[in-house]
């Protein structure tokens, strides 16, 4: 993202690790599991679980791009699931979260 009005749009998908085996049975490893418990970091810090069967993350340069994004997936995806969870964020010095954890550093964003 190069800036507030950047037209870049950068999608992610993540599947729950069991419906992915019901899915495809040898298309994991044996010992991949799902986020059913909180993590615990440095200093305690919590990222709690949650686990959904799938998960559609958006970022994108300007929030018009992700709810113009947003929307298109919610009505592509809307035989087959409904939204379970929404969290909207913002970019915090630049590319980090609260953690300090610097996102983004191996994607390689096309527009």
């Amino acid at each position: 993202m190069n800036g507030p009005q950047s037209g870049i749009f950068a999608p992610r998908v993540g599947i729950q690790t069991e419906l992915w085996r019901a899915l495809a049975p040898n298309g994991l490893p044996d010992d991949l599991v799902g986020f059913d418990d909180d993590l615990v970091g440095a200093d305690d810090f919590v990222m709690p679980a949650a686990q959904h069967d799938a998960v559609l993350w958006l970022s994108g340069g300007s929030y018009d791009v992700i709810f113009d994004e947003a929307r298109q997936a919610i009505k592509a995806l809307a035989q087959i699931a409904t939204v379970a969870d929404e969290t909207s964020s913002w970019p915090y010095q630049r590319y980090r979260d609260l953690t300090g954890f610097e996102d983004g550093r191996q994607i390689t964003l096309t527009q």
